[in-house]
């Protein structure tokens, strides 16, 4: 029993380290995560007055960081 429990975590954790160990380069998705906070930076310290704009801008640019992310992390899992 106690070999048994040894082989499995054993097949754990080589699984775990080789998946990690095999997540490919996202230059483009890191270069559009860096974008996209930029953008999200230049927002901010625009000037106020635009109509609720600059405020949903901000909101949709919050949005896709979080795909971006998402797809990042997807990415490096399959």
């Amino acid at each position: 029993m106690k070999l048994v429990k040894i082989a499995v975590i054993s097949t754990l954790l080589t699984l775990t380290i080789s998946s990690v160990a095999t997540a490919e380069p996202q230059p483009l998705m890191e270069a559009a995560l860096k974008s996209l906070e930029k953008a999200k930076w230049e927002l901010k310290h625009a000037s106020n007055n635009k109509g609720g704009h600059k405020i949903a801008a901000i909101i949709n640019i919050d949005k896709a960081i979080k795909a971006t992310r998402k797809g990042i992390r997807y990415d490096n899992k399959h």
